[in-house]
């Protein structure tokens, strides 16, 4: 019913940042003079009603501008991300910001730019498959344009249904547990390999405080053997 609107079926789930990479291809084999800017929207946001026709009638991103939106949690509508300051190498962890704060990162919940500056920068990391490639997108950017410029877009909202369905099932649950902690070491290795110690003691006490919570929620032995399945698969 929408003639305007092209759908590339990649026959199975490649992860967000090959995902966004193939449609990466496709636009600029297809569309290249066609486009002005791109816009990078996960699947399980909700947006209201009137949101891009106010953000396109507000926003017209600079060629050093990358704009995100602010993003609530739809089960609480609370602040879920306004975006984030530069990560803490000690804790392992990304800052968040807070409203007026400059920030040195968004949220891959919504990205949008200049189609030029999308094809300047380069792909996602689509080693990640799932958390922390927006984040690595964001520092391999700055790495990249030194003027670049994060924006945020708050007069329209953002819900996002978060990680509910990760949670919600023990094969959820122990991606989510896997991919987050081991992301974090594919980071550290990429951009601060002098710590990657510090990420490999972060992940390895996180991954075993999270599993033994997770085996108290859901069946014990089914959980942590489809746990390390997964790792050794990866």
């Amino acid at each position: 019913n929408y003639l305007d609107v092209f759908f590339l079926d990649a026959g199975k789930n490649i992860g967000y940042g090959s995902a966004i990479n193939k449609c990466k291809k496709y636009i600029k084999n297809n569309f290249q003079d066609e486009l002005g800017t791109v816009t990078v929207l996960n699947p399980d946001v909700i947006l209201p009603d009137y949101f891009f026709k106010t953000f396109f009638e507000k926003v017209s991103p600079k060629a050093n501008e990358i704009w995100g939106g602010v993003t609530y949690d739809i089960t609480n509508c609370e602040l879920e991300c306004y975006g984030g300051k530069s990560l803490n190498w000690i804790l392992a962890k990304p800052r968040k910001a807070t409203y007026g704060q400059d920030i040195d990162y968004i949220s891959g919940a919504f990205m949008h730019m200049s189609l030029d500056l999308f094809y300047f920068l380069d792909d996602f990391d689509d080693r990640y498959f799932l958390y922390w490639e927006d984040f690595d997108y964001c520092v391999s950017a700055k790495n990249k344009i030194d003027q670049l410029r994060f924006c945020v877009f708050d007069d329209v909202p953002i819900f996002h249904k978060k990680s509910y369905s990760a949670t919600a099932s023990y094969e959820g649950l122990y991606k989510k547990i896997f991919y987050i902690h081991r992301n974090r070491i594919i980071f550290y290795w990429k951009n601060a390999r002098c710590l990657i110690f510090v990420a490999v003691l972060r992940s390895s006490l996180a991954i075993i405080y999270n599993v033994a919570k997770a085996a108290f929620k859901f069946r014990a032995c089914v959980f942590f053997k489809t746990f390390f399945s997964e790792a050794m698969r990866r």
